[in-house]
């Protein structure tokens, strides 16, 4: 069955655009830091501290402080920053996907749960389909100042798009991502892979 073609197409970056590993990143800062990675784990993620960092309400060099505060570590903040961050593999069959259909004309943006050290990491040149050749928005949690599910990052997401909600075509890997999308009017699917979301576009008349 045919479903209405998007005016906008929205792509989440972890785990649909780049793989990536909170794992990674605690046995990267623990390497730095003489810690465990379960320590980090529990200092950076299940404390909480992480999304601060996420959702703007801290600052690089705050999120540093607070992770040498709990830890009585002092590793330079560069360094902990890129630890912290150096955490993403290409998913390659998407950067094809996305180069096609910017070639097609479509509107595409990403709308990302990420941090200023995560998202400056994956735009340094390393994955040059990231850019506003082929992305016209950058939805960002720590510069929109709100993480998904929550449901105002949806409402920005739509006012930065331009369209109106029932317009955009959304994919995250994360159920609780889309259902929070769909109630926020948008035409949003779980990914899966590359085959399943070609099916997904391919039905709505985009691929």
């Amino acid at each position: 069955m045919r479903k209405p073609t998007p005016k906008f197409i929205y792509f989440d970056l972890g785990n649909v655009l780049l793989f990536f590993s909170h794992e990674l990143a605690c046995e990267n800062v623990a390497k730095l830091t003489g810690l465990t990675a379960d320590t980090v784990r529990q200092v950076v993620f299940d404390s909480g501290l992480a999304w601060g960092y996420e959702d703007g309400t801290q600052s690089e060099e705050e999120f540093h402080q607070r992770f040498c505060d709990a830890t009585a570590r002092k590793p330079q903040l560069k360094e902990f920053i890129y630890a912290y961050s150096d955490i993403f593999t290409l998913n390659e069959p998407m950067v094809g996907l996305v180069q096609r259909l910017s070639d097609d004309g479509a509107r595409l943006g990403i709308l990302s749960n990420t941090s200023p050290g995560h998202w400056h990491l994956v735009t340094d040149g390393r994955y040059p389909f990231l850019c506003t050749e082929f992305f016209e928005v950058f939805g960002l949690s720590f510069e929109l100042g709100c993480l998904k599910p929550k449901p105002e990052i949806y409402v920005k997401a739509a006012k930065l798009a331009g369209v109106d909600p029932h317009e955009i075509f959304f994919t995250d890997d994360r159920q609780d991502h889309v259902v929070a999308a769909q109630s926020a009017g948008f035409d949003a699917v779980q990914f899966v892979d590359y085959g399943q979301l070609m099916g997904e576009l391919k039905s709505r008349s985009v691929a």
